[in-house]
């Protein structure tokens, strides 16, 4: 997953669950979560780590 495709999903995620429900399912801190969301921006490291965090979820 891209990036920018880990920002979209995310994005998505968010209109569905609040922001504590996706710290609860996704095992990543509320402050990190909350900046890549504000920024818009996320390294391929951590776009990786997000897409098989979400994979783990069954979001």
């Amino acid at each position: 997953m891209s990036e920018k495709e880990a920002i979209q999903k995310l994005r998505q995620l968010k209109e569905k669950y609040t922001l504590h429900e996706l710290v609860t399912r996704l095992d990543i801190q509320q402050t990190t979560l909350h900046r890549w969301l504000q920024t818009g921006k996320i390294s391929k490291n951590m776009a990786d780590l997000l897409e098989r965090k979400i994979k783990e979820a069954g979001l």
